[in-house]
Protein backbone atom coordinates (compact mmCIF):
# COMPACT_ATOMS: atom_id res chain seq x y z
CA UNK A 1 0.00 0.00 0.00
CA UNK A 2 1.41 3.38 -1.01
CA UNK A 3 1.65 6.14 1.51
CA UNK A 4 0.13 9.38 0.36
CA UNK A 5 2.47 12.32 0.22
CA UNK A 6 1.71 15.18 2.57
CA UNK A 7 0.14 18.15 0.84
CA UNK A 8 2.48 21.09 0.44
CA UNK A 9 -0.36 23.54 -0.15
CA UNK A 10 -3.38 24.72 1.75
CA UNK A 11 -6.55 23.33 0.16
CA UNK A 12 -8.54 26.39 1.26
CA UNK A 13 -6.12 28.68 -0.60
CA UNK A 14 -6.45 26.53 -3.72
CA UNK A 15 -10.23 26.70 -3.48
CA UNK A 16 -10.14 30.49 -3.07
CA UNK A 17 -7.81 30.85 -6.06
CA UNK A 18 -10.00 28.61 -8.20
CA UNK A 19 -13.11 30.61 -7.29
CA UNK A 20 -11.28 33.87 -8.03
CA UNK A 21 -10.37 32.64 -11.52
CA UNK A 22 -13.93 31.44 -12.09
CA UNK A 23 -15.26 34.87 -11.06
CA UNK A 24 -12.80 36.55 -13.44
CA UNK A 25 -13.97 34.29 -16.25
CA UNK A 26 -17.57 35.16 -15.42
CA UNK A 27 -16.67 38.87 -15.57
CA UNK A 28 -15.24 38.32 -19.07
CA UNK A 29 -18.34 36.42 -20.18
CA UNK A 30 -20.62 39.13 -18.73
CA UNK A 31 -18.55 41.78 -20.55
CA UNK A 32 -18.05 43.83 -17.40
CA UNK A 33 -16.25 47.18 -17.65
CA UNK A 34 -13.66 46.13 -15.04
CA UNK A 35 -12.14 43.67 -17.53
CA UNK A 36 -11.01 46.55 -19.74
CA UNK A 37 -8.99 47.95 -16.82
CA UNK A 38 -7.11 44.69 -16.15
CA UNK A 39 -3.40 44.63 -16.88
CA UNK A 40 -2.11 42.54 -19.77
CA UNK A 41 -0.49 40.23 -17.22
CA UNK A 42 -3.79 39.57 -15.43
CA UNK A 43 -5.56 38.93 -18.72
CA UNK A 44 -2.88 36.43 -19.75
CA UNK A 45 -2.94 34.74 -16.35
CA UNK A 46 -6.72 34.34 -16.39
CA UNK A 47 -6.56 33.05 -19.96
CA UNK A 48 -4.01 30.37 -19.06
CA UNK A 49 -5.65 29.32 -15.80
CA UNK A 50 -9.21 29.27 -17.10
CA UNK A 51 -8.78 25.91 -18.80
CA UNK A 52 -7.77 24.28 -15.53
CA UNK A 53 -10.22 25.61 -12.95
CA UNK A 54 -13.28 23.56 -13.80
CA UNK A 55 -13.38 19.84 -13.16
CA UNK A 56 -12.67 17.68 -16.18
CA UNK A 57 -15.22 15.18 -17.35
CA UNK A 58 -13.93 11.65 -17.15
CA UNK A 59 -16.59 10.00 -19.26
CA UNK A 60 -15.62 6.56 -20.43
CA UNK A 61 -12.79 6.02 -18.00
CA UNK A 62 -14.78 4.16 -15.38
CA UNK A 63 -17.64 2.80 -17.39
CA UNK A 64 -17.47 0.56 -20.42
CA UNK A 65 -19.81 2.58 -22.61
CA UNK A 66 -18.59 4.24 -25.75
CA UNK A 67 -17.80 7.94 -25.65
CA UNK A 68 -19.52 8.39 -29.01
CA UNK A 69 -23.17 7.54 -29.65
CA UNK A 70 -24.12 5.07 -32.35
CA UNK A 71 -24.57 6.75 -35.74
CA UNK A 72 -28.09 7.65 -36.73
CA UNK A 73 -29.68 5.20 -39.17
CA UNK A 74 -26.63 2.96 -38.70
CA UNK A 75 -24.58 5.29 -40.88
CA UNK A 76 -26.99 5.10 -43.83
CA UNK A 77 -28.53 8.19 -45.30
CA UNK A 78 -32.23 8.67 -45.85
CA UNK A 79 -31.62 11.07 -48.72
CA UNK A 80 -30.29 9.62 -51.93
CA UNK A 81 -29.44 11.45 -55.11
CA UNK A 82 -30.39 9.96 -58.47
CA UNK A 83 -26.76 9.12 -59.30
CA UNK A 84 -26.02 7.27 -56.10
CA UNK A 85 -29.36 5.55 -55.52
CA UNK A 86 -28.70 2.66 -57.90
CA UNK A 87 -25.16 2.12 -56.58
CA UNK A 88 -26.38 2.15 -52.98
CA UNK A 89 -29.11 -0.37 -53.74
CA UNK A 90 -26.58 -2.67 -55.45
CA UNK A 91 -24.16 -2.39 -52.52
CA UNK A 92 -26.91 -3.25 -50.04
CA UNK A 93 -27.88 -6.34 -52.06
CA UNK A 94 -24.26 -7.54 -52.11
CA UNK A 95 -23.53 -6.71 -48.46
CA UNK A 96 -26.68 -7.19 -46.38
Amino acid sequence: MKKSKPKTYNQEDVTMLRMSVIQCCQAVIDDKAEVKRWSAYKKELVLKMSARVLPQLNAGREDRESLFPAPLLNGKSNVQSDASSSKTAENEKENP
